[in-house]
Order: C-alpha cells, then structure tokens, then sequence
C-alpha cells in the first residue's frame, strides 16, 4: 500500500505525486543505442550512401566502357 506523505485530514498531500524518471543524455550511450536500435536518421544516411555510390560506380563503368570503344 502507498503511503501519503503528509496528511492534513482533508488535504493529501503527495498523494499524487511520482519522483522524475531519471533519463541518461550521455553522447556515447546514445550513439551507442542508435546503432542497436537502428535509429532512423542512420538507415536513412546510409541509404543515400550506398545510392550515391552505386550511382557513382555505374557512371564510372559506363565511361570507361564508351572510352575502352574508340
């Protein structure tokens, strides 16, 4: 059972009252946790990547075949 810390008679009161939850805002710990969770923004980030480097590839086979032609 909940105790209520402090009691008027007709006033509880704290009878409502939750201490804050205490929320790590540590850089390493987050990046950490973005990495195992799969955090949105770095999917995203490397998405574009590997679609800019695909790209870049492709337009680089694709010259040096029209060269290799001449």
């Amino acid at each position: 059972m909940k105790t209520t810390p402090y009691n008027t008679g007709k006033v509880k009161i704290g009878e409502h009252y939750e201490p804050p939850k205490y929320v790590e805002y540590d850089s390493d710990m987050l990046e950490l946790q973005s990495y195992l969770i799969g955090d949105p923004r770095v999917i995203n980030r490397r998405y574009w990547a590997n679609k800019i480097a695909l790209i870049l590839s492709l337009f680089v086979l694709l010259v040096v075949l029209l060269a290799s032609n001449k």
